[in-house]
């Protein structure tokens, strides 16, 4: 029960969901997930349409802009759902499974370009990783560990081909 980002084409989700694929139309997207998921629409600031759905342990949102067909594929973890996770995997990596740090090692051992920023989230093509800090006050102390502990994905964000240049990257 995978979920496989695929940059240059977009989501394959476990079967028996269908392949998402960049292009494609709102409608086309409501009628192959409508007998697989509770749809709902979606708010996604500067888009045209928006849909999203969730799978065990997981949102998905599926937008595009310009008056196209789908743009942009976005999940990120649910870790409030009870049911197991899917995994959500880049190149065969589960991206909200292990750290940041691993993740990044792992992709940059298959040869991935990984670029790091100030924030926490990389970016690997048109593939966007977000942190989800896990440096947060504990409730008993009301103070931040003297060390942080090891941050984790929480989000990612697939833009379609042509998509995004080096200027539009928000």
């Amino acid at each position: 029960m995978t979920i496989d980002l695929l940059p240059a084409t977009g989501v394959r989700l476990p079967g028996p969901l269908p392949e998402l694929v960049f292009g494609m139309s709102e409608q086309y997207a409501r009628r192959v997930l409508a007998p697989h998921a509770a749809l709902s629409d979606a708010f996604v600031c500067g888009t045209d349409w928006a849909v999203g759905f969730d799978l065990p342990g997981c949102s998905i949102t599926l937008s595009a802009s310009d008056g196209g067909g789908l743009s942009i594929i976005s999940l990120s973890r649910r870790p409030v759902d009870e049911r197991v996770a899917c995994p959500v995997a880049f190149q065969g990596v589960d991206v909200f499974r292990w750290s940041a740090a691993e993740i990044i090692e792992a992709l940059h051992e298959q040869g991935e370009t990984v670029q790091e920023h100030h924030s926490g989230s990389v970016w690997i093509g048109n593939l966007h990783l977000s942190p989800t800090l896990g440096h947060q006050m504990t409730a008993s102390t009301r103070k931040k560990p003297r060390t942080a502990p090891p941050y984790v994905f929480g989000f990612v964000c697939l833009y379609g081909p042509g998509m995004l240049s080096r200027d539009r990257r928000p």
